[in-house]
């Protein structure tokens, strides 16, 4: 096979794994090794922008150097002066044919000294993967370098690698999507275990309920209660505020309710609400405890394991770990490191 055929074959792979990436692992993995293969490059760096327009290296060969290049020789390489005044750059590019770049004087600079020739870059083709200005927060791009051992990029080479880049621009959009998702998701999961310790209810701005903790469940028996609770929930969402409070009055007396909204760009806003169950009432009282896992409550409080609660209460392990387990449920929590703090919490309102 020639290498005219292996660098199509190579770019032509590159083009379809590009369709399936969601992460920038699978993106250097199924993407940019075919790509450095079908351009004979000796090397492929993958780069981003954090959100505060520091430039990181993902994944390559310049990756243990990027740091020492970012604080110390970003700001006075010509090549970063003129891709940051072009910012808009929607084709593949090679900086060693910019104009206003004098290569002679660049080669004698300490960007080239201390980085580039360090590192076996004498030539580089890039390709910004975003149609924000380069160097925006967020933005990613793709470079391929070469070394004094091999040709420069040529014209016909610049031009595949910028056919793949509306491919390569689509990939980069999606992992950024599943990112912010990932971050949304993890952020909501851990705002909800952090509410977890009381009664909580998540409802969108029309009052339909998307969670509803086991306590919260308790505490709103009807579904009367329920709905005039998500109702009232959902006003969070139109207030000025981020937070508000409201009373429910409920049968067993009023409920104080603390609602606080969620809004993320691009996804719909949810009120997190917790209640404040009816001050006087114990958790045994709300959880419909029996007498027997009130016991069992008890001694859990105080540390014990289950084997010491059997000793104590002269029942088998088999009959405590249903205890336990009928607790747990009860009182919406998960495992007794939970219930625990739970109990603590009650005992500092």
């Amino acid at each position: 096979m020639t290498a005219r055929a292996v660098a199509k074959r190579e770019l032509a792979l590159a083009a379809a794994s590009a369709r399936d990436v969601l992460t920038y692992d699978e993106l250097v993995e199924g993407v940019l090794d075919p790509i450095r293969r079908g351009t004979a490059c000796s090397g492929v760096s993958l780069y981003r922008y954090n959100d505060q327009g520091i430039v990181k290296c993902l994944s390559g060969t310049l990756v243990e150097a990027t740091p020492h290049y970012a604080a110390e020789l970003f700001l006075v390489d010509p090549i970063q002066g003129a891709l940051l005044r072009r910012q808009h750059m929607r084709h593949a590019v090679v900086p060693r044919l910019f104009p206003e770049i004098d290569w002679a004087l660049f080669q004698r600079g300490a960007a080239y000294n201390e980085f580039y020739r360090l590192h076996g870059v004498e030539d580089l083709l890039g390709v910004n993967l975003s149609d924000e200005p380069y160097g925006s927060p967020g933005t990613s791009g793709v470079l391929l370098t070469r070394s004094q051992r091999e040709p420069q990029f040529d014209a016909e080479l610049v031009n595949q690698v910028d056919r793949l880049r509306p491919a390569l621009l689509s990939a980069a959009r999606r992992i950024e999507r599943v990112a912010r998702s990932r971050r949304r998701e993890a952020a909501l999961e851990a705002t909800v275990e952090r509410l977890a310790q009381r009664p909580t209810v998540i409802v969108d701005r029309m009052g339909h309920v998307l969670f509803m903790s086991r306590d919260a469940e308790l505490l709103l028996k009807s579904a009367e209660a329920k709905a005039n609770f998500a109702e009232l929930a959902a006003r969070a969402l139109f207030e000025p505020s981020e937070e508000t409070s409201f009373l429910l009055e409920e049968r067993q007396g009023s409920l104080r309710v603390e609602a606080h909204a969620l809004r993320s760009p691009g996804l719909q806003p949810l009120a997190i609400a917790t209640i404040q169950p009816p001050q006087g009432e114990t958790p045994v009282q709300r959880w419909r405890l029996t007498r027997t896992e009130t016991q069992v409550l008890g001694l859990l409080a105080e540390g014990l394991s289950n084997r010491e609660i059997a000793g104590q209460l002269f029942v088998s392990l088999d009959t405590v770990k249903t205890h336990v387990s009928r607790v747990l449920a009860k009182s919406g929590t998960r495992s007794r490191a939970q219930l625990l703090v739970l109990l603590r919490d009650e005992r500092l309102r």
